[in-house]
């Protein structure tokens, strides 16, 4: 093996070890906040149970504010990972829809386990604007990626006329937004927010609402208006 080959062969090893000692640091922090609560969390809690020195907890994260934010980060960023995964890239915009609600159910069942440090963590990140813009970037990626999704599978349902084309595409996108992030929020204190059938009963009437409408039914309570009926 040729010296620049090694030499290209450890560092990579060292990325590898040290993004699965940050993994590890994150993993620990979680646990450590959802166990004492974010404010009252202690550097040194996490770091013994990570099992690394401050110094390394410090190399890692400059601070534990930093820490928080990166571990809001991560847990948004595995939603999102999440919801691509379940949704895949299915022909017909209607098995679309349907993985995008599964996979909705599936990040706010994962999100609702921690929702309680989102909200924490952003009390702590107004103290610093940097953090803040960190905090509120990684939300609106978060959702955006919800809302896009959503609004695309609409538009091509109506492109291939599988949903009606007076259904409004973007409202669709922002109803779902509202419902999931609203369930997360509750799910901070009322664990029944994010119960999956009372969750999936709701996205299925929002869905059969707005794309899926039943066919209207003549009330025979009510007059017929038809003029070739009139006498």
């Amino acid at each position: 093996m040729q010296p620049h080959s090694r030499s290209l062969g450890a560092s990579r090893a060292s990325r590898s070890t040290a993004a699965a000692r940050r993994r590890e640091i994150l993993r620990a922090a979680r646990e450590v906040c959802l166990e004492e609560g974010t404010p009252d969390v202690a550097m040194d809690a996490i770091a013994q149970r990570a099992r690394v020195s401050k110094g390394t907890l410090y190399r890692h994260f400059a601070s534990k504010d930093d820490l928080l934010i990166a571990l809001i980060e991560e847990q948004l960023g595995a939603g999102s990972e999440i919801l691509a995964s379940a949704i895949g890239e299915p022909a017909d915009p209607r098995v679309a829809l349907q993985r995008t609600v599964d996979g909705l159910l599936e990040v706010i069942a994962v999100q609702s386990k921690g929702a309680s440090l989102v909200y924490q963590s952003w009390a702590l990140a107004r103290r610093d604007p940097a953090l803040e813009r960190r905090f509120f970037a990684a939300l609106q990626g978060f959702f955006d990626q919800w809302r896009d999704d959503a609004r695309r599978t609409v538009v091509a349902g109506q492109a291939t006329g599988v949903f009606p084309t007076e259904a409004n595409a973007e409202g669709f996108a922002d109803a779902i937004v509202s419902l999931v992030s609203g369930s997360i929020f509750r799910a901070a204190f009322d664990p029944a927010a994010g119960d999956p059938a009372r969750l999936r009963s709701v996205f299925h009437a929002l869905v059969h609402e707005q794309l899926l409408p039943t066919p209207h039914e003549p009330d025979p309570h009510e007059p017929d208006a038809s003029p070739g009926d009139r006498s």
